[in-house]
């Protein structure tokens, strides 16, 4: 029996601290992939008893004591014992950067038995190129390395040779993936190999987007710039010379009804 106040959980963070690791293992897992941490055990004579931790806390057990029967390992986890008395190797579901811990795993053979697992966590980064043209032949090269881990670097090869640009970098609070963003001014022709590079450290992977040559921008000739203005001035001159013709008309038959009326002609019969 424990002392008031101190349960399985924290009697194995205890011994935690006394005890030799046995072994010691480096894991990778993706971001969103599942992941097991190995942890081959004898079968036990005793009382079962595994118990898998992380420098936080408890994150799956199985003890068995007389009349009292502990099971942790829910959601995300999974414990292949005891249907399989000789793995205690723990299922970590849908890997996520908060996962990356060093994770211990106790089973009784006699004695308490410590195995130590590293789990570390990458994410592979999407790169995204974006090119703008200017007129004096410089283009603006923008270069976009998203949703990474860990951390990564940016940068650009012309001809297989690194140019100096500046790097910015951010992390996502929720997701703890990095976003790294490059932005450079360069001119280049058609024999040019401009290349974005982002490595990522931990996958040893080198993920690279080739450039093409920024479109020219085309300045307007005087021919272009008056074409739309003279196909936009065909309909208000069309327009004002109807509205001249009809003033026109207007003004002779004015006159016409003004003279015969001066000579006594006022458009009806005389009967004689």
């Amino acid at each position: 029996m424990f002392p008031k106040g101190i349960n399985c959980s924290m009697l194995v963070m205890l011994l935690s601290r006394l005890l030799t690791a046995l072994a010691h293992d480096t894991q990778l897992a993706l971001v969103g992939d599942d992941v097991h941490l190995h942890c081959p055990c004898p079968a036990s004579t005793g009382d079962p008893y595994l118990v898998w931790q992380n420098e936080l806390n408890v994150v799956a057990q199985y003890v068995q004591r007389p009349n009292n029967l502990t099971v942790l390992g829910q959601g995300r986890t999974h414990l292949y014992y005891p249907q399989n008395e000789k793995n205690c190797s723990l299922l970590l579901r849908n890997v996520s950067v908060f996962d990356e811990h060093i994770y211990r795993c106790f089973y009784k053979n006699g004695d308490l038995v410590e195995t130590q697992v590293s789990l570390q966590v990458a994410a592979n980064y999407t790169l995204q190129v974006d090119v703008n043209g200017m007129n004096s032949g410089t283009g603006i090269y923008h270069c976009q390395a998203k949703g990474g881990y860990p951390r990564g670097r940016l940068f650009w090869l012309r001809n297989g040779e690194p140019i100096v640009a500046n790097t910015t970098q951010d992390q996502d609070h929720f997701s703890k993936l990095y976003t790294l963003t490059s932005t450079l001014y360069n001119s280049m022709d058609n024999d040019t190999i401009l290349q974005c590079v982002v490595e990522n450290p931990r996958l040893h992977l080198n993920t690279t987007a080739k450039v093409l040559p920024a479109p020219p921008v085309v300045t307007p000739t005087m021919q272009q710039i008056q074409e739309p203005i003279t196909a936009a001035s065909v309909v208000p001159i069309t327009v004002g010379i109807l509205i001249s013709i009809l003033i026109t008309v207007l003004l002779i038959k004015r006159y016409r009804r003004q003279h015969l009326t001066q000579f006594g002609y006022t458009g009806a019969s005389q009967v004689v």
